[in-house]
């Protein structure tokens, strides 16, 4: 019987400052694909990949921080396969990424391969950079000093009934970026647009409970960026690929997609709009789906699920190998 499990990859907001180095048992397994990641980025990033101390101040670049996320995803994949016979893309039902996540899907789906992957989102992080330095540069030319600034927040609730009407406002204004659970929203956009939204949901009564500013100056997942789309739908589309092994539920509409047109062109339209993870994860469960791998750095997708319906089972560090080998034992 297959396994009844969809596969999630994570997005940039689970960038810690150590990644491949817990892994440095399996180097000789995962080598050939720092050298092919290197050579297709023309950089030697496997170094902050498998710093010891960290690379923080080198995965504060988005430009860094989304290859980097998308390799260590995919070695981490890589040495279940090889070295402990688990396929889990092979296997799952469904393919799940969250934002920067859904690229990864593509190329654990085999859309892309991982040299078109790495490439592809190096280039979506470079854009945005564009995008927030031209904004600087536009500031500063009008002799405003004040920089246009961009911020994300998390906000959590104590339950969804006081999340919708935060939720409702914060579309109506275009700043909700993320919809991930029922009691938890992320927004972005200008920097006082977002203070502003967070000042007036709070006036009247605490309907927040809390909101924790994201260390990114990127407005991710917002209309400001809908600008790099053709541009980066162009570089997308120089690239070969192939139909995709797994559907894959696109954080656009929460849906599965089974060619690999519709999803190249959700990636795309994802850059300006919300993610829709919450409706995705709700989809995956009607369908019969009670569990959830969480593949990848960090633990942030496995604590999105805890007030849902489907189990998270998070695969982040070589620790976690022995309970994931007990899960498909019992399958």
């Amino acid at each position: 019987m297959r396994p009844q499990y969809t596969l999630a990859l994570p997005g940039q907001g689970v960038v810690r400052s150590t990644l491949l180095s817990p892994y440095k048992k399996y180097r000789s397994l995962y080598k050939p694909l720092l050298q092919e990641i290197d050579s297709a980025l023309n950089e030697p990033i496997s170094i902050h990949l498998e710093a010891e101390n960290g690379a923080s101040e080198w995965l504060q670049h988005t430009s860094n921080a989304q290859p980097a996320i998308l390799a260590t995803s995919y070695i981490i994949h890589h040495i279940l396969k090889h070295e402990h016979g688990i396929d889990l893309a092979g296997n799952a039902l469904y393919l799940m990424g969250h934002s920067l996540g859904e690229y990864t899907a593509l190329v654990l789906s085999g859309v892309f391969d991982l040299a078109s992957g790495v490439q592809i989102v190096r280039k979506r992080g470079q854009l945005m950079e564009d995008v927030v330095e031209s904004a600087s540069g536009a500031a500063g030319a009008s002799g405003n000093e004040t920089k246009p600034g961009y911020s994300m927040l998390a906000l959590l609730f104590a339950s969804s009934h006081k999340l919708l009407p935060v939720r409702a406002r914060a579309i109506e204004q275009g700043l909700l970026a993320n919809d991930n659970s029922s009691t938890q929203l992320v927004i972005s956009g200008e920097t006082g647009a977002v203070d502003k939204f967070i000042e007036s949901a709070n006036s009247a009564s605490r309907i927040i409970s809390r909101a924790t500013r994201l260390p990114v100056s990127i407005p991710f997942h917002n209309r400001i960026l809908a600008q790099i789309e053709p541009a980066l739908a162009n570089y997308i589309n120089t690239f070969k690929h192939s139909e995709p092994a797994v559907p894959i539920v696109s954080n656009l509409t929460g849906k599965p997609v089974l060619d690999a047109a519709s999803a190249i062109a959700n990636v795309v339209l994802q850059t300006h709009s919300t993610v829709q993870w919450a409706q995705s994860v709700d989809f995956v469960h009607q369908q019969g789906v009670d569990q959830m791998v969480c593949l990848g750095p960090g633990k942030v997708l496995e604590g999105l699920l805890r007030r849902s319906s489907i189990l998270g089972i998070a695969v982040d560090t070589p620790d976690t190998f022995g309970g994931l080998s007990e899960f498909f034992n019992q399958l």
